[in-house]
């Protein structure tokens, strides 16, 4: 899948089929909003992969809404009620095995091609798994996407390391944040942290841009390309995100 998002496309060559994804940034980041924006944007396509939005701390309801107060345009309000599904993984969820269970029956039921798992640190069973043994969350997740050529793209915060670090650099989530959550840096094909710099007090860039709104997401892995930054500005009221820009190095904190 594309994102429509013309440079994260092109850093990262899309979201490909059987593919794990995630989206990993600090609380309040944005990244549910970053996951519900990729799927207004499918409404662009003439074709939209049909999506499944499941998740694990926000109710399905409350995840609707957010996504149709971004659309206008009435035919892409009925494309989404008919093209999206959305899944309270509490109340259908209870262990890994469930998550799956459910994850293949929307695939062959219902032809979902795409699965967002909102909020992969607030799944209701993970503090069951011992920490040695979480990596076979992630690990089941990247083989049922290859099996059921899917796209899977999971949302989840960083550990407490990036607020310990000094400095706005210091701030922007590493791979090495995501190891306490189940290995997902070792399983995802795409890694991409996300930082809003106006949360630490910076409100300018290297060049006397404003900073408020705006989202910073750095692809920490890929197959294409890594170390870029894009800079994106989102709407507080009505949460759309807009591309803004691929960041020039010499200008990051």
């Amino acid at each position: 899948m594309i994102t429509e998002y013309p440079i994260l496309d092109r850093l990262t060559g899309g979201f490909g089929k059987g593919a794990l994804i995630t989206l990993v940034g600090g609380s309040l980041v944005g990244r549910s909003i970053f996951a519900l924006n990729i799927v207004r944007n499918q409404m662009d396509l003439e074709i939209a992969p049909i999506t499944a939005f499941m998740t694990a701390e926000q109710s399905a309801e409350v995840a609707q809404q957010t996504l149709l107060k971004m659309v206008v345009d009435e035919g892409k309000v009925e494309r989404i009620k008919a093209e999206t599904v959305f899944v309270d993984i509490v109340k259908c969820c209870t262990d890994l095995d469930s998550l799956c269970q459910k994850i293949v029956l929307l695939v062959r039921v219902q032809k979902v091609e795409v699965v967002i798992i909102d909020s992969f640190h607030f799944l209701p069973f993970i503090e069951d798994y011992a920490y040695d043994k979480q990596p076979n969350i992630s690990r089941r997740l990247k083989f049922l996407a290859r099996e059921l050529g899917i796209t899977i793209i999971v949302t989840s915060r960083t550990n407490y390391q990036p607020s310990e670090r000094s400095g706005m650099a210091g701030k922007r989530p590493q791979l090495s944040d995501l190891e306490y959550m189940g290995d997902l840096n070792y399983f995802s094909d795409v890694v991409l942290g996300m930082t809003r710099p106006e949360m630490y007090g910076v409100d300018v860039d290297a060049e006397g841009s404003c900073l408020k709104g705006i989202i910073q997401v750095e692809i920490l892995k890929s197959r294409k390309s890594i170390g870029e930054l894009i800079s994106y500005h989102i709407d507080p009221d009505k949460g759309l995100i807009e591309e803004k820009k691929l960041l020039d190095k010499r200008n990051w904190f």
